[in-house]
């Protein structure tokens, strides 16, 4: 059964790797009120309360409490259901990072073994299953809880976080692997007795893969979803939304890969279905019109997207009150706008679409995952005053932008250094050599360890460094720079070009 196992780390890779929206939450409450309005309209009432009050640093409380949380992901995770793993990923991927967080906590504390529990019914032909499998490794198809008897942990939640805290409750993060060390009757007890050990071959055999075959993982999701879309339409009797949303599925991750082709055609299908199937204004079908004008934008269609943009807005839901995932919405899609202005260089439209969004963004500061927002309106924010020559503001909002990328994606190296080059610029413009020449340095080191290099930004780098030096009259580091700039052109040039000569 190996292929399952890989099949659901895959699963698992491809929900966490695919970028959290600004209305994915939006959508996955949607997907909880129709769930509970069909099994149980009495958890509507709980569907209202997590929308008011849940925050991704509650993952774990809302997890462990008998909630509607934990009956649609354990149900989702079980029996693999694509859309509906798509629709909660906002809240697995808040989940995953909190327990996290909990195991680093614990390594500090230099806490690395623990003996936990759990009581489960099995058939008997699980039991010979397990006694066969002695010495190879198992995975548990979604989070695991157990109860402890010491306090230590590899993945834990402290009693702290649960809604029972009576119970003990640890949880292990989706996906932990475990090996078989023994499987025996224990006849004072009465009962089979498995013995598991976390095993330390998770690295091994997830992180590797994951990391060295990403595209083709990408690849064999893909593969997966298709199949299932094709069973969807056969032998079944799935309603038009069911099928939007197994399309949805499809576009989504050509999207995350930039098959931008296959991506625009799955979202047709489904913008097309959802017409059929939904209210002229709900949160899907804006959605899907936003993933449609991020398609447009990525392939340089800018006045299609605009248009797919402006209906976006349109299309979303009608709210007798805003919310702070509602007024997110609306501020994420007039960044967008102001992107496309950008890039036909309709510098004063696209700052008023900036300045809309990020009045917008203001008012509900509080939102974590807004963030990520704000760091791109600043971008282009510093952009638009670039390109107006206001250097002094564009560097106000090049910090701006700069100061969370550090504090909050640090892994974001590329981008790190995509700042300070415009930090540098604007010093450049306005005589500050010495800060430019900082900046630009910063964004050498990181270029310099790309792999392969980035010939074109390292080569604009050290042209831009010479300059400055040479306007500081230090001409022997300049010419040190010019060199270099030169040595980089070579590599990615013929010789006999008339700009090396």
């Amino acid at each position: 059964e190996s292929a399952d196992f890989l099949w659901y780390q895959l699963l698992k890779d491809v929900l966490l790797a695919m970028p959290e929206t600004v209305d994915s939450k939006i959508e996955m409450i949607d997907r909880f009120r129709i769930y509970y309005s069909s099994k149980n309209p009495t958890f509507l009432t709980k569907v209202d309360e997590f929308e008011q009050t849940y925050q991704s640093c509650d993952a774990i409380c809302w997890y462990t409490k008998d909630s509607i949380v934990y009956r649609l992901v354990n149900q989702a995770l079980r029996t693999e259901d694509i859309e509906a793993l798509l629709a909660v990923r906002y809240y697995i991927s808040d989940l995953c990072t909190c327990l996290k967080k909990e195991c680093e906590k614990l390594k500090v504390q230099g806490l690395d073994v623990l003996t936990v529990y759990r009581g489960q019914f099995l058939p008997t032909e699980d039991i010979d299953k397990l006694q066969q499998s002695v010495g190879q490794l198992i995975s548990a198809n979604g989070f695991l809880s157990t109860t402890r008897s010491l306090i230590v942990a590899e993945i834990y939640a402290g009693p702290e976080h649960s809604e029972m805290p009576h119970e003990e409750e640890v949880l292990f993060d989706l996906g932990t692997i475990f090996r078989v060390e023994k499987v025996y009757f224990d006849k004072s007890s009465g009962f089979w007795k498995v013995n598991l050990v976390a095993a330390d071959e998770t690295e091994n055999l997830t992180n590797n893969f994951m990391r060295q075959r990403r595209d083709r993982n990408y690849t064999q999701a893909l593969d997966h979803f298709q199949k299932r879309l094709t069973i969807y339409e056969k032998w079944t009797t799935y309603d038009d939304r069911a099928l939007a949303e197994s399309h949805s599925s499809l576009g989504r991750i050509y999207l995350e890969i930039k098959h931008y082709e296959q991506a625009f055609e799955h979202l047709q299908i489904t913008l097309e279905l959802y017409k059929k199937s939904l209210p002229t204004h709900h949160s899907a079908l804006s959605s899907t019109y936003r993933d449609l004008a991020n398609i447009c934008h990525c392939t340089k269609k800018y006045d299609l997207a605009l248009e797919y943009y402006l209906k976006a807005e349109e299309s979303a839901p009608t709210l007798k009150k805003f919310t702070d995932n509602s007024v997110l919405l609306s501020a994420h899609l007039c960044s967008l706008a102001g992107n496309c202005y950008l890039h036909k260089n309709e510098n004063t439209l696209a700052e008023q679409y900036f300045r809309t969004s990020l009045a917008l963004y203001e008012k509900c500061r509080s939102s974590v995952k807004g963030e990520n927002l704000l760091i791109d309106i600043q971008w282009n924010m510093g952009v638009v005053f670039s390109r107006k020559r206001e250097f002094y503001s564009a560097l106000e909002h090049y910090k701006e932008s700069l100061v969370l990328v550090e504090r909050i994606m640090p892994d974001e190296r590329i981008r790190i250094a995509e700042l300070n080059d415009g930090i540098g610029v604007c010093y450049e413009k306005i005589g500050q050599y010495d800060l430019c020449i900082e900046h630009a340095q910063k964004s050498l080191e990181i270029y310099e360890q790309c792999i392969p290099p980035d010939v074109e930004k390292l080569t604009d780098m050290h042209n831009t460094v010479a300059w400055c030096y040479c306007m500081k009259h230090e001409y022997l580091l300049a010419i040190k720079h010019r060199k270099q700039s030169l040595f980089l052109e070579e590599q990615k040039v013929p010789r006999n070009v008339a700009q090396i000569a």
